[in-house]
């Protein structure tokens, strides 16, 4: 049932699209560079070994971050696969903006 269950769920269409509110503001995004720096400090002490420096664990660490600029609220996740299902969700958006 297991296997059964994880073959459908592999077989399963992938999503193509996503849709997000980009949040905005040098404010905020000063802010959250601020955290991601801070998380990257903390994580480079608790990594620290005999073999590495902390600046170095930190210099690899913050660019894992991702750049404040980008952020954003995901909304949903959508297969829009064909030009008939990007279609019909950007008329639906449109729809729903023109609404407001």
């Amino acid at each position: 049932a297991q296997r059964a269950f994880l073959r459908s769920f592999a077989q399963r269409p992938r999503p193509t699209h996503f849709l997000a509110l980009r949040l905005r503001g040098p404010l905020l995004w000063q802010r959250v560079a601020q955290i991601q720096q801070a998380v990257a400090r903390s994580a480079a002490h608790l990594l620290h070994d005999a073999n590495a420096e902390i600046e170095d664990l930190h210099a690899k660490l913050k660019h894992c971050a991702y750049p404040p600029a980008k952020l954003h609220f995901s909304l949903t996740v959508l297969d829009l696969a064909g030009a008939d299902r990007r279609k019909m969700a950007l008329q639906s958006l449109s729809d729903w903006f023109r609404d407001l």
